[in-house]
C-alpha cells in the first residue's frame, strides 16, 4: 500500500524540536533516553551518534506489520510525531515476560560483570555483530510480513506454509539468534581471557578459544559447540533454544511435507504446525529480550554521552537548525 508522501528532513526537525522542548524536564528526558537507547551508536572516533535512520526502520518495519491488519491504524501511525510513533512501538513491543525473565536470569550475571570491569568489545567485533544486527534484524521482520501475507494468499496451499515457516525458523537460527549467541561467548571471552568448553561426550576433549576473532572465524565453533558452550556458562534455557538437530535436518532438506501439509521429522516424527510456529515465536521473544536487557545495562554506560547527544540537539533547533539535515549540518561545520 501507498502511505501519505512526508517530508522527512521537517519530520526530523519537529522530533527534534520535541527533544528540546522536554530538555529541561528531568522525567521527560528520562524517558526519551528509554526510548532513543537502542539507536545510540558509536562512531570511529569513540564518540557516540544518534542514528535517525534506526528510528525510520524500527518506525516503517512496525507500520507495514499494521498495515497487514488495519490501513487506517498504519497511516494514522505514520502520520503521528516521531516521539508519539517511538512510544507507541515501545508499548506494542509484546514481550513474553516468562521468556525474558529467563534470558535475563542467565545473562545479566555477564553483561554486569563485563560492564563493572570495564571491558569493551574490539571495534572488529562491534562492527561486525553488534552495529549491523539492524540488518538481520530487518530481513527476519521483512519475512514475517511474508508469512503473514500468505494467510491471504489462496495461491498457497499447506506445503507452501510449511516449507515457509521451516526456512524461518533457520533464518532466525542462522541470523539474529547466532549473532546473540556470539556475542555472549565474546563478553564470556573479554572477562575470562579464554573460552573452554568440555565436551560432554569424551572427559579428555575441550573445545578452546583464546581470541575473540576466532569466535567468528573458527569453523570448528560449531553450533553442536555452542550448544555445549552454554550449558556449561550455566545458560540452560538459552541452549534448550538452540535446537541444532533441527537446524541441520532443515538445513539438508531431512524432513518431509506430505500433500496435507503435515511435516514429519527425520526420524519420522510429526512436527505440528502449531509447535514450529511456537519454536519460531520463542527464538523472536529470545531476541527481543535480548535487546531490551542489552539495552537496559548499556544504558548505564551511555547514558552521560547520549545526554551530550541531546544537549547538542537542542542548541542547534534553538539555532534555527535542523540537527538531521544535511545541507545545514555542513554548513556549521
Amino acid at each position: 500500500m501507498e502511505f501519505p508522501k512526508q517530508d522527512i528532513n521537517k519530520k526530523n526537525f519537529e522530533f527534534a524540536e520535541d527533544i528540546a522542548a522536554f530538555y529541561n524536564d528531568r522525567e521527560n528526558i528520562d524517558e526519551i533516553i528509554k526510548l532513543l537507547r537502542n539507536h545510540i551508536y558509536p562512531t570511529a572516533d569513540g564518540l557516540l551518534q544518534l542514528s535517525i535512520e534506526s528510528v525510520h526502520m524500527l518506525i516503517a518495519r512496525k507500520t507495514w506489520l499494521l498495515a497487514q491488519e488495519n490501513k487506517a491504524i498504519a497511516i494514522d501511525l505514520i502520520k503521528r510525531p516521531i516521539l508519539q510513533q517511538l512510544q507507541i512501538v515501545q508499548i506494542e513491543r509484546d514481550l513474553d515476560p516468562k521468556i525474558q525473565l529467563k534470558v535475563k536470569k542467565e545473562i545479566t550475571p555477564w553483561l554486569t560483570k563485563f560492564i563493572t570491569e570495564g571491558c569493551r568489545f574490539p571495534p572488529i567485533f562491534e562492527d561486525k555483530y553488534i552495529l549491523s544486527s539492524n540488518r538481520p534484524m530487518n530481513n527476519v521482520y521483512n519475512y514475517n510480513l511474508l508469512i503473514n501475507k500468505t494467510k491471504s494468499l489462496e495461491s498457497l496451499n499447506d506445503i507452501d506454509r510449511g516449507l515457509l515457516s521451516l526456512n524461518y525458523y533457520l533464518m532466525l537460527i542462522e541470523g539474529p539468534f547466532k549473532d546473540f549467541i556470539y556475542i555472549i561467548f565474546a563478553i564470556i571471552l573479554l572477562i575470562e581471557g579464554r573460552i573452554s568448553i568440555p565436551s560432554k561426550w569424551d572427559d579428555e576433549t575441550q573445545f578452546i578459544i583464546k581470541k575473540i576473532e576466532k569466535i567468528i572465524d573458527d569453523n570448528r565453533f560449531s553450533l553442536g559447540w555452542k550448544k555445549e558452550g552454554l550449558v556449561h556458562y550455566k545458560m540452560p534455557y538459552l541452549s534448550s533454544c538452540l535446537d541444532n538437530q533441527f537446524r541441520n535436518e532443515i538445513a539438508h532438506l531431512n524432513y518431509q511435507i506430505n500433500e496435507n501439509g503435515q511435516i514429519f521429522r527425520e526420524d519420522g516424527t510429526e512436527l505440528k504446525i502449531e509447535d514450529l510456529f511456537d519454536k519460531n515465536a520463542e527464538l523472536l521473544n529470545v531476541i527481543d529480550a535480548w535487546h531490551e536487557i542489552f539495552g537496559e545495562i548499556r544504558l548505564k554506560q551511555i547514558k552521560q554521552g547520549i545526554e551530550e547527544i541531546l544537549q547538542k540537539i537542542t542548541k542547534l533547533v534553538k539555532d534555527g537548525i535542523n540537527p538531521w539535515h544535511m545541507e545545514e549540518k555542513r554548513k556549521t561545520a
